[in-house]
């Protein structure tokens, strides 16, 4: 009796047991369990669907075109994703691509509230600035850039060529230089650099230039011509004669192989070697008038006035009113003055008639702005040997006396 009794209550208690079921706090976290589960699922096919819409648009962008590519990211923005940052950098150089500098700055400037310290968007942004004539609020955005990428060659270089087209060579080059720190192979940009060295005659820093350019462009050899005029402006005679002659033996045909390599024998006081390649440049190019003034330098400095003379004259057929004839007309006066000092350095007369002459000359070269200044110069340095006044009243009135006689 009593085992009848324990076995009910046992049936008993397995049937409370099952009538009640799970407690509610198994239940809640079953349901969350599953929210949670649903969530993921979720997220996990927004994210698919976001991979996928950004997948296309940028195969769209990288075969250029920009109208389905701009489709695909506006969707991923506007409507599965406001914050990937990457749709807004696609989106906006879209636009830009397509010249919708508006659209492009709206996007630009709605990714940079999100994302304020991305250098490439602030370099973008810059970019359509310069695009729409901004160029004061493009050089914020390009300085906001390198500021926050020191590597930034593409703003560097962008800064270089806004500063470049103010006339503000020494900024142009500061920026250059940063530039090329990063982007050492960039060509256009070491070309950039040559022109802002050019301006302001530093001959050191374009021999690095040009010897950077050469070897970027090895089969380009017209560079060597530039490279042989840097070492000529540096006075290194070997080393332009060297480059020089490299360039002459690939192009035998052009003279300003043998003009440039005349000019640095002509440094060098090699002069009849300098005639020498300086004769062989005129054949080829006998329109061109400095190579007679440069002719007329080389056969002064032998004193062979005559021929110094005849070059200039030359010169000036071919080049009417050429301030460099007028100088070498000028020099070859000086020459002769100099030839006439006495040998303890006494300014005879004469002398002082032939500076005179040469001032006349030199007076004439001021008519040509390429030549004016060293003009000037010689008519500043020849002032104290001139005749005075009261020389040429007393000149006159012993010429006048012998004349009586």
């Amino acid at each position: 009796m009593k085992a009848y009794w324990l076995v009910a209550l046992f049936f008993a208690l397995i049937f409370v047991r099952c009538a009640t079921g799970p407690k509610s706090k198994e239940l809640e976290l079953q349901a969350e369990a599953q929210r949670q589960a649903e969530e993921q699922a979720k997220k996990a096919a927004l994210e698919e669907e976001i991979k996928m819409t950004l997948s296309t648009g940028l195969e769209y962008y990288k075969n250029g075109q920009y109208e389905d590519a701009i489709r695909n990211f506006k969707r991923v923005i506007f409507e599965l994703d406001p914050n990937r940052e990457t749709a807004y950098k696609y989106l906006a150089d879209a636009y830009f691509r397509i010249n919708a500098p508006d659209s492009a700055e709206w996007i630009y400037s709605e990714a940079l509230k999100k994302f304020p310290a991305r250098s490439y968007l602030h370099r973008g942004l810059g970019f359509v600035y310069l695009k729409e004539g901004k160029d004061s609020l493009a050089k914020i955005e390009l300085m906001r850039a390198v500021e926050l990428d020191t590597t930034d060659h593409v703003s560097y270089e962008a800064l270089a060529s806004m500063q470049l087209s103010e006339g503000k060579i020494d900024s142009a080059i500061l920026w250059s230089e940063k530039a090329v720190c990063y982007d050492s192979l960039n060509i256009p940009l070491w070309t950039t650099l040559g022109k802002c060295y050019e301006t302001r005659k530093n001959n050191l820093a374009l021999v690095r230039v040009y010897k950077e350019l050469r070897r970027l462009k090895p089969d380009s050899i017209e560079v060597l011509v530039s490279l042989g005029k840097a070492y000529l402006e540096l006075d290194s005679v070997g080393a332009a004669e060297s480059v020089l002659k490299e360039y002459m033996a690939a192009k035998p045909d052009d003279y300003q192989g043998p003009y440039f390599l005349g000019l640095a024998y002509l440094l060098g006081k090699d002069y009849q070697a300098s005639i020498t390649y300086l004769k062989k440049a005129q054949k080829m190019n006998p329109t061109f008038a400095k190579i007679d003034c440069e002719l007329g330098m080389a056969y002064r400095e032998l004193k062979d006035y005559k021929k110094a003379m005849d070059y200039a004259d030359s010169a000036l057929k071919k080049r009417k009113n050429y301030g460099y004839a007028y100088l070498l007309r000028g020099s070859v006066y000086e020459a002769w003055g100099f030839d006439k000092v006495k040998p303890d350095g006494t300014l005879t007369y004469e002398a002082k008639l032939e500076f005179e002459k040469a001032v006349e000359e030199y007076k004439k070269a001021l008519q040509d702005p390429e030549w004016a200044s060293q003009a000037q110069e010689k008519i500043n340095y020849l002032k104290d040997y001139l005749p005075t006044a009261e020389e040429k009243k007393v000149k006159k009135f012993l010429e006048e006396g012998k004349q009586k006689e």
